[in-house]
Formats: structure tokens, sequence, C-alpha cells
């Protein structure tokens, strides 16, 4: 970016992390101050002390984010969207254009790449909520490409958007790049995927496998009646609590997917049986 005071070195090998003039450090204060006035929706004075940020330093990808929220929780939408559009093309130009993004690594253990990685997040997660799901599923996969660990859990809104975009076989893609996770979002993600490509041989011992890890998240799914999640009260135990939130999530892809709620209680009769 010409000009720019933000730049992107190079760590080592493939990694790369952002690199801010020292005086923006000094900033540090009033970020904490404002993010504290957002939290506490005292709207007014968290936007003067961002934009006081701004002002000072213009690059400032994490104060144009929370100015975003801000705004949005106003309810200037265009003008939020502007601003997360503008935080995310400030970290976009600093990347190097001789490279592809599957060269490049953002790590999120580099707290300076943090605030471009969230931000980045939050724009695709705005494509999705204006179900824009082919422009959202192309920021979630460029964020898995940059930041590989994915430590903020993209791969799941990866796969809530292919099963939007009615493509199982792309869940079932960023399902196999993360063999070992304890997302209940891959675990099913990768059973429900299957059984809409009808891979009659995987079904069965992939089924077994996400009922073993989280039989909680099945009983929910062959539930007649749903409670809503927002209904959760502090007494619900973690596993509950998540069985609803993928129910809330992904219900309807089951529900509308033939037969998937059949293989769920088929193979919570065999869970029981064994278990018994």
């Amino acid at each position: 970016m010409a000009g720019s005071q933000l730049i992107l070195e190079k760590v080592e090998k493939q990694q790369y992390r952002f690199q801010y003039p020292s005086y923006v450090y000094d900033l540090d204060d009033l970020m904490f101050d404002a993010i504290d006035l957002l939290e506490s929706e005292n709207y007014a004075e968290a936007k003067d002390i961002l934009h006081s940020i701004i002002d000072a330093f213009p690059e400032h990808i994490d104060a144009r984010h929370h100015l975003a929220i801000c705004l949005q929780e106003q309810g200037e939408v265009r003008v939020a969207f502007a601003f997360l559009k503008k935080a995310v093309e400030i970290g976009i130009n600093c990347l190097p254009k001789s490279l592809s993004l599957d060269e490049i690594v953002l790590d999120w253990g580099w707290l300076e790449n943090r605030p471009f990685l969230r931000a980045y997040e939050a724009l695709g997660l705005e494509y999705y909520e204006q179900e824009d799901h082919k422009e959202a599923i192309k920021i979630f996969n460029n964020l898995l490409s940059l930041n590989p660990s994915d430590n903020q859990g993209v791969r799941a809104l990866a796969i809530k958007s292919y099963f939007e975009l009615k493509q199982p076989a792309e869940v079932l893609k960023i399902c196999d790049r993360y063999p070992g996770d304890a997302l209940a979002d891959t675990y099913y993600g990768r059973l429900l995927a299957q059984i809409q490509l009808e891979n009659g041989d995987k079904i069965e011992a992939n089924l077994q496998k996400a009922i073993k890890f989280l039989p909680v998240i099945a009983e929910e799914l062959v539930k007649p009646y749903h409670s809503e999640f927002d209904d959760l009260v502090e007494e619900f135990d973690d596993e509950k609590a998540e069985a609803m939130e993928y129910w809330e999530n992904y219900g309807a892809y089951w529900e509308n997917t033939i037969g998937a709620i059949d293989y769920i209680k088929n193979g919570l009769l065999k869970y029981r049986v064994r278990n018994s």
C-alpha cells in the first residue's frame, strides 16, 4: 500500500505479521477504553474515542472494526459496513501482491495479526447475514488459507455456508482439512454431507463416531420439539447448550435432508443397546 505506515513483515518461511509504527501502541489504552464503553453500550463516547484513534492513525484496523460495531448497534448499517470493508481493505493492501494467499500465513499467535483476522471474519459474517453466501464462503476460505490453524473457528462458518449453498462435497473438503477436530460442526457436518451424497459405505462409521463423541446432539436432532437457544439459562450444562446451539445452526439442513433424522434415530438405538 503506497504511503502506508502499516506493513507486513516476514517472520520466517511463509509466516508474516503486521507491524505497526511504535507510536500506535501508545493508543492502546484509548482502544481499551473504547471497548469498555462499547460493551457497556455507551456508543456515543466509544465512537468519539475510536474516531480520535483513527485520526491519529488512519490505518488502525481494530479501531475501524469496533467503530463499525458501534455504528451497527446504532442502526447505521450502511456506514458500519463501509467502515468494516475499509478495515479489511487496509489489511488486504498490506499482503504481498507477488504471493497467493496459500503462500502467506498470518498466525493467530502474533497479536498484531488478530485485528485483521477478526475484522475479515466479521466481514464474512456480514455477507452471510446479507445472504450473499458466495462472497461469505470466499472470505471464509481465504481466512482458512491465511490462518490454517483456525483459532477463530472459521471452518464452522465455512461448513454452514456450504450447506446453505447445497455443496456437501465442499463440506467434506473442509472437514478433511481438520481430521482430528473436536467441533460438533465437523463431526456432524461430515456425517450430514455423506448422507446428502449417499456415501453409504461411510455413513455408518461416521454415524457411530458422531454419536459416541457427542450423543447429546443426536438426542437433540431427533426431538419432536426444540427449545430456542435464546431461552437457555445458566443452569443448563455445556453439552446441552452446545446441542441446542447446533440445532439452531444446522437443524434446517438435517430436516431438509431426506432420511437424515432416521439415520440418527437408528444410530441412537444401536448406541443405547451397546451402552445398556
